[in-house]
């Protein structure tokens, strides 16, 4: 990783403080809202110039969800919605904490509400952790032939990814998950 190439965020609102790094070129947009709070990072613009590369981190007031109940609620909405095909799931930890990992495609037409649109295919990465009383999302969405070419933007900002409890302490914290 390369300190030139990636920036430190970090979102310092007290009922959901976390940090992470992200593509120092790409653009950062923060929404605040009803107990919801988002950063979208917009990449570049894909190479079929019908969307851009997104990242985003999501927090919301969670009730009783698991990430495991949080990915099948988004599986499901996006097979009603889009038809999607799940390619993997995964469960693990994300900044030590339990996390649900689902890997998805769909096909929508893009630029949204734009006469030349064309049928584009997407894939996305989805990573749900639960602390506290708030769902986290991690996303990476591309168009299916840039998906791997910015997938490291996404794998840095996941592995980089911690919340504020861990900003400090005596406890050791590993490094491998």
């Amino acid at each position: 990783m390369n300190d030139k190439t990636y920036v430190e965020f970090q979102l310092k609102e007290p009922w959901a403080p976390c940090s992470f790094l992200y593509p120092k070129d790409w653009g950062v947009q923060e929404v605040h809202e009803d107990g919801r709070m988002e950063i979208f990072i917009a990449g570049p613009k894909s190479r079929g110039g019908t969307s851009i590369i997104e990242l985003l981190v999501r927090a919301s007031m969670a009730t009783d969800q698991t990430p495991d109940d949080a990915a099948l609620a988004f599986i499901s909405s996006h097979n009603s919605a889009f038809n999607c095909q799940v390619i993997g799931q995964a469960t693990g930890t994300v900044a030590m904490k339990s996390a649900k990992e689902v890997e998805i495609t769909y096909s929508m037409r893009l630029p949204v509400y734009h006469i030349h649109s064309q049928l584009t295919a997407i894939r996305e990465r989805r990573i749900f952790i639960r602390f506290e009383d708030k769902m986290y999302e991690i996303v990476y969405r591309s168009p299916e032939e840039d998906y791997w070419i910015w997938f490291q933007a996404c794998r840095v900002l996941m592995q980089t990814f911690t919340f504020a409890d861990d900003f400090h302490g005596d406890t050791f914290r590993p490094l491998i998950t």
